[in-house]
């Protein structure tokens, strides 16, 4: 069970920001949802805020710059293997962004999709389905529920390409509460196509935002990908002596571009 810790100055004004049902204190609720599958050791948490937007999420970062109070982010907290929703050190308060969970565009023309980073691999899949596009997914080989654009900052594979390649642009929440747009996204309201060249003008820091914690990621542009006529699938069953010779020739076969999707 996670320790309970006495409510800090920051914890109330979230409490008042967000109203008690969108707060989890330190309890068993809190240590039930610290559970992982892993050997971490459980942190000391401060509490647990679920935001509902990016207003929200914006006055909870002026909250924690003005008590000096650390946050720890995360979406679905299914990242099993590396913590799921485990911060690093003792004294964050967890933010779940979960809730923020909108599909805010579907783009058939250009194949892409805008998420917030609670939609999961299932509700975009669904959606296109619903739809009825000739578009999909690049989905992993993890849990519907997981994640799309958590997974796609963690570096995750999916079945077609490696899932950070699938990133077209994104909108990040930078420690001060403001918010910026990679590529050309800050034009937005124009007559052009803004996400048809992902790195925009000048320097590209999307890869600030991979894998670390110098910001927020509040939406994401993913590709799709065109539904194939055909797709077929090779299934290799060897022994332990041609592990090394097969190695070379999937190698030799990706380098002359025979082969697109990831190897499991």
């Amino acid at each position: 069970m996670s320790e309970i810790i006495a409510p800090s100055p920051a914890i109330e004004a979230w409490v008042s920001l967000l109203g008690p049902e969108k707060v989890v204190l330190p309890g068993d609720e809190l240590s039930i949802l610290l559970q992982n599958t892993t050997q971490f050791q459980v942190p000391k948490v401060l509490g647990l805020l679920r935001p509902s937007n990016v207003s929200e999420l914006q006055e909870i970062v002026k909250i924690a710059n003005r008590y000096k109070s650390p946050i720890y982010t995360f979406s679905k907290g299914l990242n099993w293997g590396l913590g799921s929703k485990l911060p690093l050190t003792d004294g964050c308060t967890l933010v779940e962004v979960g809730g923020m969970n909108q599909i805010l565009e579907i783009n058939e023309k250009y194949h892409y999709a805008i998420v917030e980073p609670g939609v999961s691999q299932a509700q975009l899949s669904s959606e296109l389905e619903k739809r009825g596009l000739s578009l999909m997914l690049n989905v992993t080989g993890s849990a519907p529920q997981c994640s799309v654009l958590a997974n796609t900052l963690e570096r995750g594979s999916g079945f077609l390409a490696h899932r950070y390649l699938d990133l077209r642009g994104m909108e990040v929440m930078l420690a001060d509460g403001s918010l910026i747009h990679s590529g050309f996204w800050h034009l937005d309201g124009g007559n052009r196509e803004i996400q048809h060249w992902s790195y925009g003008l000048g320097a590209d820091w999307r890869g600030l935002f991979s894998q670390s914690n110098f910001g927020i990621v509040t939406k994401a542009v993913i590709n799709l990908f065109p539904k194939k006529e055909v797709q077929k699938m090779i299934w290799v069953k060897m022994s332990q002596p041609n592990v090394g010779p097969f190695t070379e020739a999937v190698s030799d076969l990706y380098q002359r571009g025979y082969l697109h999707s990831v190897v499991h």
